[in-house]
Parts: structure tokens; sequence; C-alpha cells
């Protein structure tokens, strides 16, 4: 019992549970071929993306441990864009190994340019003018 008692003191004075949930920077990601949000084909089209954030991530940690948080997005992406479509990914890393990872997801749908959504324009242009 004396070994055990030292393995529990060990363990009680040397790790404790940690929140290590970071807030982490998300970037809205450009989308080619989309259609942009103010409808001009002047301005370029983009979706804003997102995780879905536990309350916590709590981690059994050695004083001196740490969990390092890994980033990732596509750089661009073809219309068309679903909305919840994952984009990315943000990882949780203790040394070496991942203890949780999360999807980044599109906020919102980018709909392809199309002939008909050009014809529209036009015609909206073409109306709008006179």
């Amino acid at each position: 019992w004396s070994d055990t008692k030292k393995l529990m003191e060990y363990g009680l004075e040397n790790y404790a549970y940690q929140n290590v949930w970071e807030d982490v920077a998300l970037r809205k990601i450009p989308v080619a071929d989309g259609i942009p949000e103010s409808g001009s084909l002047e301005d370029l089209a983009y979706t804003e993306t997102k995780i879905q954030e536990p309350e916590e991530i709590s981690v059994l940690l050695k004083k001196d441990e740490k969990v390092t948080v890994q980033v990732s997005q596509e750089e661009s992406l073809r219309a068309p864009v679903e909305e919840g479509q994952v984009v990315g990914s943000v990882k949780y890393f203790l040394g070496e190994q991942l203890i949780r990872e999360y999807p980044v997801t599109a906020c919102s749908r980018v709909d392809e340019i199309s002939f008909s959504w050009c014809a529209r324009k036009v015609m909206e242009r073409f109306l709008g003018e006179n």
C-alpha cells in the first residue's frame, strides 16, 4: 500500500486537469466562380468559416506539458459551396499525439455563376437603366 500511496501523491502533485480550449482565428475563404453577396462580378465571393466550439476541453496534463493547436483551412474553394461543408480542421496535440479534432465548416452557401444568372443580371441592368 505504501507504493500505491506514493504513486497517488506523485500524481496529485504533478498532474492536473486543464481546460486547453483556445479561440482560434478562422478566415473567410475565397470562392472561385461563386456569386458574390453583393451580386456584382467586380467583387469576389467568399464564405465565412466556423468551428463548433465545445464548452471546454479538459485534459489531464503534467505541469510542464503543453497542448498545441493546428488550424488548417482550404486556401480557396470552387463554387458551389454548401453551408456546413467541411473546409478545414482544428487539431489539438499533446506532443505528437492527436487528442481532439474539430471540423471547420462553411457558414453559408455560395452558388456557382451560371448562364441564367448572368442573363438575369444583364436584364436587370438593361431594364434598370431605361
